[in-house]
């Protein structure tokens, strides 16, 4: 999730500079509601005082209001459309949020 979250901050960076406005804050999704958890909350117990620095710099930006975190369902990640095994029809319906489309679709065309 931190390498994410500092590409997310890169991002926003660079296409404010292109002069592209992007609204904050950037919606971040994850299927673990555990680190959700400990990152959105700015309170330290003794089960997380090993937490590393990064685990800090995200909490920071959830605070500042620069990334928002979102809990999604495994089967709804489309990340698992290219790191999963997944039946047919989860495929397609992962293919489709990712706006893809099969080739013969672009045939004849230009």
């Amino acid at each position: 999730m931190s390498e994410v979250t500092s590409e997310i901050v890169w991002l926003h960076r660079l296409l404010t500079e292109l002069g592209v406005q992007c609204p904050l804050p950037a919606r971040l999704y994850a299927d673990n509601t555990s680190a959700i958890k400990i990152a959105t909350n700015p309170v330290l117990h003794d089960r997380t005082k090993h937490i590393e620095v990064h685990v800090h710099y995200i909490r920071q930006l959830v605070a500042d209001g620069s990334v928002a975190l979102s809990y999604i369902t495994s089967e709804d990640q489309t990340t698992y459309l290219l790191t999963k095994a997944v039946s047919s029809s989860r495929h397609w319906f992962l293919a489709h949020k990712l706006m893809l489309r099969q080739h013969h679709q672009f045939e004849g065309g230009c």
